[in-house]
């Protein structure tokens, strides 16, 4: 082989290997944003104080519900506020007089890509912590849904969720 040949078959495996890393980090990068778009969100909706009903005002209830708006696009939204998960888990922990959190890393899964509607699915379980403050009692429990997310002006944001709810026979769907 001559030494043009081998210049040459060497520029083109750097450029396939620069073309790679650059894919790849892409890749990694645009999964990387989604999942912590789907964690952050979940520790905001799963991390409850059991007074937070106190003195509650239905301005106060708008500006929580309004702390989401940014995680949603307009239409997925509309349906997060209509079916009004948040007050669920508000209300249970302001009920049974226990505080929530998020116990440990969120389980996310890709199921689908809709490249074409620039759309990615995950099946997320999101591990609880209820726990009694004046009590030594903790509870574990999974949460479960599938999340849609639509890149939508260069940002992935919640287009639409399907809620599970385990119920010893049965599951309960929620659609968002």
């Amino acid at each position: 082989m001559t030494k043009r040949k081998m210049f040459i078959t060497l520029l083109i495996l750097s450029g396939l290997i620069v073309s790679l890393i650059y894919f790849m980090t892409n890749f990694t990068n645009k999964d990387k944003e989604q999942r912590e778009l789907i964690e952050a969100f979940a520790d905001q909706l799963y991390t409850v104080d059991m007074n937070v009903m106190d003195n509650v005002t239905v301005e106060k209830w708008t500006e929580w519900l309004d702390d989401f708006e940014p995680y949603f696009t307009s239409e997925g939204f509309d349906q997060f506020a209509r079916y009004n998960l948040m007050g669920l888990y508000i209300k249970a922990a302001s009920t049974q007089q226990f505080n929530m959190k998020v116990d440990d890393n969120v389980k996310i899964e890709q199921y689908f890509e809709d490249i074409e509607d620039n759309m990615i699915g995950y099946q997320v379980e999101v591990p609880l912590k209820l726990y009694y403050p004046n009590k030594d009692e903790e509870i574990f429990i999974k949460v479960k849904s599938s999340i849609n997310l639509i890149n939508e002006d260069g940002k992935w944001k919640i287009k639409s969720i399907r809620y599970i709810f385990s119920d010893r026979d049965k599951e309960i769907f929620i659609y968002n």
